[in-house]
């Protein structure tokens, strides 16, 4: 039930993986990925996009809520974007437009 979390989707069928972030419950998050209500577990008749859903139907690999893990915590919300960002470099995943801000480091 955390929230202000970075995550990792790590598919049980493959090597894909995904890395995002999200304010609310890892658990709410999961289940919109999933194209379910987090309140009733039914599905959604117009989920939003999820690159995780669609690789899990389109390669017929079940998505399962032990596939999720948290990656870490920023302390300050505002960090959510910045920890995503150095998530997706460090775990390269392939999941996903992995479209996080850009860091420039000089």
């Amino acid at each position: 039930m955390r929230s202000g979390v970075i995550y990792k989707y790590k598919c049980g069928g493959c090597q894909a993986s995904y890395v995002g972030k999200t304010q609310r419950s890892l658990h709410q998050r999961i289940m919109e990925h999933s194209g379910r209500s987090f309140r009733t577990g039914s599905l959604l008749s117009k989920p939003s996009n999820s690159a995780i859903r669609t690789h899990a139907q389109e390669a017929d690999h079940p998505m399962r809520e032990g596939n999720f893990d948290i990656l870490f915590s920023p302390r300050l919300g505002g960090d959510l974007l910045i920890a995503e960002a150095l998530a997706q470099r460090w775990e390269n995943p392939n999941l996903g437009n992995n479209d996080g801000v850009n860091l420039l480091i000089t």
